[in-house]
């Protein structure tokens, strides 16, 4: 199977959302196209000379946003397209949960309590000269990824912001997904936060260097990472949600728990406590002495995770983990049973 060029040959495409077999495809200059049947023959919609920036789609809404003329919405589908009252402003991201709207601008992040009726600007003086490249929502959290602090958060919709501890690179992508949220860095990589966006992990095992992400998006358990000039990465979301902040208390000292069942059947936990920031790895070994799986290789920061092995691939046997962070090292022994 090889890749197919659809009739829509000669637009620059910004971005691109789907709903069951239509297709929304947003423009660099020519508006919105859609399709019926999953990309082969696509019609241009009423909005036929926009900048389109970004395509969210939220039950039978569709949101467009765009450069200079803020948010658009569709209820059928993308063939016909109406202003929103946010009608002036660029808008880099969307991003939605029940009636609550969130656009993100070059200094504005809008927010909309009634899918978009109304709007008001919450971005507050903490983004004062702040550029903002993407938006989530995570539970009663807002987070704003920006152009050279990081990620912020708020608590109260955008009343008061505190910046993560993820507060050094360009957040060019937010995704958030239950509690989890992943963010996609110029500089840094991929990063988790188990934890609603309050504490940050990388998660960059597997990449040769460490590439610019410029967008995420899930599929079928699948963590799916976009590049600025280095292709399309995926990771498993088990493999990467496997690791949980469970404590900002900063331990007087480095430990490895044992795990939790054991005997296990099909998977098991384990507590490690971080004393001090390190490059930490927690590897799982057969009983002839061979590395099985990595479950972390990141620098952590201080505080109590717990961390869980999926091992339902895996013979039952005698299998030992060993912790190593910084100076410290210590090995365990656990018994897979099926």
């Amino acid at each position: 199977m090889i890749w197919s060029q659809a009739n829509l040959s000669n637009q620059k495409i910004r971005s691109i959302s789907f709903n069951g077999t239509n297709t929304i495809a947003g423009t660099y200059g020519n508006g919105i196209f859609f399709s019926t049947n999953l990309g082969l023959n696509w019609i241009q919609s009423n909005i036929n000379n926009r900048y389109v920036n970004c395509l969210v789609i939220n039950g039978n809404n569709t949101y467009a946003g765009t450069i200079s003329n803020g948010i658009y919405v569709s209820t059928n589908n993308g063939e016909y397209w109406s202003q929103t009252n946010l009608n002036t402003a660029t808008i880099n991201s969307i991003a939605i949960s029940g009636n609550t709207i969130l656009g993100s601008g070059s200094n504005c992040i809008w927010l909309s309590s009634n899918n978009g009726t109304n709007w008001i600007n919450i971005i507050g003086s903490a983004f004062a000269n702040k550029y903002v490249y993407s938006v989530a929502l995570s539970g009663a959290n807002i987070l704003a990824g920006t152009d050279s602090s990081g990620v912020w958060r708020s608590t109260n919709n955008g009343i008061g912001w505190i910046q993560t501890n993820l507060n050094n690179d360009a957040i060019h992508s937010l995704l958030a997904s239950g509690n989890y949220v992943f963010a996609g860095a110029e500089n840094s990589g991929v990063w988790y936060s188990s934890n609603n966006g309050t504490n940050w992990i990388t998660k960059n095992q597997g990449f040769s260097r460490i590439p610019y992400i410029s967008c995420l998006v899930t599929s079928n358990n699948y963590l799916f990472a976009g590049t600025y000039g280095y292709s399309v990465w995926r990771r498993t979301l088990s493999e990467i949600v496997s690791t949980l902040f469970i404590s900002t208390e900063i331990p007087e000292f480095f430990s490895l728990g044992q795990n939790y069942p054991n005997p296990f059947n099909s998977s098991s936990k384990f507590k490690i406590q971080i004393a001090k920031s390190s490059d930490v790895k927690l590897v799982i070994y057969d009983i002839t002495g061979r590395a099985v799986e990595t479950l972390v290789n990141e620098l952590l920061n201080p505080g109590i995770y717990s961390i869980t092995w999926y091992a339902s691939i895996y013979s039952s046997g005698i299998y030992f983990y060993t912790l190593t962070a910084g100076n410290y090292k210590e090995t365990k022994r656990m018994m897979l049973i099926k």
